[in-house]
């Protein structure tokens, strides 16, 4: 119930985490609560948090594992340097492993995947999404 009424209150129009096939079991359970909190902060469920709010989109995104189904990809090559800054505030988890090198390495391959025509060579950096869009009825 405290992401529903965070949801509630806050009144996004897109909510972005995790993926819930990601490697880390901590990781699968907030993908798997926020979901849920998503689509019950649009419901007339838990009335205590709030009115409804109607999130439009969820989007998760790669983490520890690649994404097998993404259906949205965005070229980040302009703020990759900002991402590897952000990375490096969590020093104590690239002690464990290269968590910089192996994002990057995604980032790069998707981007070379998604080149545009024969001339084209991709976009350096790109992110991979699953976007959810809820209907409530």
């Amino acid at each position: 119930m405290p992401c529903v009424k965070e949801i509630r209150e806050f009144k996004p129009d897109i909510v972005l985490c995790l993926q819930e096939d990601d490697y880390h079991t901590e990781h699968q359970m907030v993908a798997k609560i926020v979901k849920r909190a998503v689509w019950h902060a649009g419901r007339n469920a838990f009335p205590q948090c709030g009115k409804p709010h109607k999130v439009s989109e969820l989007w998760e995104v790669e983490g520890d594992r690649p994404m097998y189904n993404p259906n949205h990809f965005e070229d980040i090559t302009e703020v990759v340097k900002e991402k590897i800054k952000i990375f490096k505030i969590y020093n104590s988890q690239l002690q464990i492993k290269d968590e910089i090198s192996a994002l990057l390495g995604l980032n790069r391959f998707h981007g070379l995947m998604h080149a545009k025509g024969d001339n084209d060579k991709g976009y350096e950096y790109v992110e991979a999404y699953r976007i959810t869009r809820f209907f409530y009825g």
